[in-house]
């Protein structure tokens, strides 16, 4: 999956291969106008939107997952923000520490 900020990038991406899965990251000064972002994405065909994590609620996921869209969150690290995002029924998150993330799942972390 290609993650971007960046409209035209996304765009040249799904021109150039389009069986390639893309994602809009989303920056925070841009939540004012997620509806516009929404549509942005789709509009570009993507199939996913990558949010800070502090800018997630459930309406704004709810309103993702409705349109056919996967959420990913970045970056969160403290065991709050990853139960909370786990709890809001995300399709990832990008973490600094995996194993805290695995153990509110109750999984182990595979160690080499």
């Amino acid at each position: 999956m290609v993650w971007s900020f960046l409209p035209p990038a996304l765009e040249t991406m799904r021109q150039v291969e389009p069986r390639l899965p893309g994602s809009l990251l989303i920056a925070p000064q841009s939540m004012g106008q997620w509806p516009s972002m929404l549509e942005l994405a789709l509009r570009l065909g993507l199939q996913a939107v990558s949010v800070l994590h502090l800018s997630l609620d459930a309406g704004v996921v709810t309103q993702a997952k409705r349109s056919g869209l996967a959420v990913y969150a970045w970056t969160a690290d403290a065991e709050g923000d990853l139960q909370r995002l786990l709890d809001l029924g995300l399709d990832g998150i990008v973490t600094n520490y995996p194993d805290r993330a695995l153990a509110l799942l109750g999984r182990a972390a595979d160690r080499p």
